[in-house]
């Protein structure tokens, strides 16, 4: 009788702490042909430039299909996650929700809900490797203070967007912090994988009309000189 109890209340922990966890699934890896540039000691970093792949072709696609320029594609996704404008439900594919998914199951990789944890030494190996040196400096000081956000590092950050496709580091902490943070609002099911992106217009003219609105804005006023 006794064994049989002990049996039982093993059998019910077991599936307790195996909900905590995300749903295990067998990622296809798309890219597994494409070299990985991330190096990190003791860390396996295959998934981390699955996640920065995918999350680079679809903002390409939602962004700028017809050109596929990325450094214009990460430009204007980031003008829009500065101003809380982004529809993941638009922009994400069903491999980077996949992705995400797999994510989840890195142990110590976030904290309670969709945060991030930055003192998984995942976030010490990248922001030692970024090639800005300013920038490195500012994200470690805001790591060892405890204190990074997206609007404090995005602040310098927005002045060097157009340089994170060059930096893979600095592209690897900008996907899961500014995107894959953000995809467990999508609703995988309502994901059209057929559909074509076509947003390139929609953007230049919203941005035309910004820059008349701007041009007739006095550009010191608000700053102490």
């Amino acid at each position: 009788m006794k064994s049989l109890l002990k049996i039982t209340l093993c059998i019910v922990l077991l599936n307790v702490l195996s909900c905590k966890n995300e749903p295990s699934i067998t990622l296809e890896y798309k890219y597994s042909d494409k070299e990985n540039p991330l190096k990190c000691d003791g860390l396996d970093t295959k998934i981390y430039n699955e996640a920065l792949l995918s999350f680079e072709e679809d903002i390409i696609n939602f962004y700028d299909k017809e050109n596929k320029n990325l450094t214009r594609a990460y430009s204007m996704f980031f003008r829009n996650a500065s101003t809380n404008r982004i529809k993941f439900q638009d922009v994400a594919s069903l491999h980077s929700v996949n992705i995400l998914k797999t994510l989840k199951n890195e142990k110590g990789l976030w904290k309670e809900g969709h945060t991030l944890n930055f003192n998984h030494k995942l976030f010490k190996c990248l922001g030692d490797n970024f090639k800005d040196k300013d920038l490195q400096t500012t994200f470690n000081a805001l790591i060892s203070a405890n204190s990074l956000t997206p609007e404090l590092f995005g602040a310098p950050l927005r002045y060097k967007v157009s340089s994170v496709s060059r930096d893979r580091y600095l592209a690897a902490f900008f996907a899961l912090e500014y995107y894959y943070s953000y995809l467990s609002q999508v609703d995988p099911s309502k994901i059209d994988g057929t559909k074509t992106h076509n947003n390139s217009s929609d953007e230049a003219a919203r941005l035309k009309e910004l820059k008349k609105t701007q041009k007739s804005v006095d550009p010191h006023a608000g700053h102490n000189h």
